[in-house]
C-alpha cells in the first residue's frame, strides 16, 4: 500500500482533513448520541457490499455501480483495506467534467479521506459521525480493521423513529448559503 493511502486503524476514524478520536469524544460513545438504543451497526449494516480495486478503471466501476444500483463503493485491496471511496458524484465532476478518458484509474478520483465506523458501533455513533461530516454512507469497518460493509441513511431509516430520521436527513444535507 503506497504511504500516501492510509487505512483508517483503531478508533481514529477520518474525517475530512482531520481525525475524530471516537473514544475520547463523549459524543460519539454508545448511550449518548443515542441514548438507550443499543443496537448495533453490524444489524443494520448491509454487509453484501460491492468494491473496487484502485487499479481498475472508472468505467468498470460505473458498470459495478449501475449492474448493483449503486451510487456508492469502497476502494479496497484485495485484502479489503480500505484506501477509499468512490461515488457516483466523483464521476461526473472528477471524470465526466474534466472529461477524463474511461481508462482513468480509480485512485485518481477516488475520495482518499473516508469516514468509518466498526460493526460493534452504536448507531449513535453513525449519526454523529454522518451529521459532523455531512455524509449520507460510511464504510464499515470489522474488528481487523478491514471493509465489513457499508451503512447509509436508507439502512438508518429502517430502524429509527422517523422524525429523528428526518433531523438527521437535514443535518446531512444542510450546506451553507453561498454568497451571491
Amino acid at each position: 500500500m503506497p504511504a500516501d493511502k492510509k487505512q483508517n486503524t483503531g478508533d481514529i476514524r477520518t474525517a475530512g482533513a482531520r481525525p475524530l478520536d471516537v473514544a475520547a469524544d463523549s459524543r460519539y460513545t454508545s448511550g449518548v448520541a443515542a441514548p438507550g438504543r443499543g443496537v448495533r451497526v453490524e444489524e443494520v449494516m448491509s454487509s453484501e457490499v460491492a468494491d473496487i480495486a484502485p487499479d481498475r478503471p472508472v468505467v468498470d466501476a460505473a458498470q459495478l455501480m449501475e449492474e448493483r444500483k449503486v451510487g456508492f463503493l469502497p476502494v479496497a485491496e484485495t485484502d479489503r483495506t480500505v484506501l477509499g471511496v468512490l461515488t457516483d458524484r466523483d464521476l461526473a465532476l472528477r471524470v465526466l467534467a474534466r472529461k477524463l478518458p474511461a481508462e482513468t484509474r480509480v485512485e485518481e478520483v477516488m475520495t482518499e479521506d473516508v469516514v468509518t465506523c466498526h460493526a460493534a458501533d452504536d448507531l449513535g455513533v453513525c449519526e454523529r459521525l454522518m451529521r459532523d461530516n455531512q455524509v449520507s454512507r460510511l464504510v464499515v469497518l470489522g474488528d481487523d480493521d478491514l471493509l465489513t460493509g457499508v451503512i447509509s441513511l436508507a439502512d438508518l431509516a429502517q430502524y429509527e423513529e422517523e422524525c429523528r430520521v428526518g433531523r438527521l436527513v437535514a443535518d446531512v444535507t444542510e450546506r451553507e448559503a453561498e454568497p451571491h
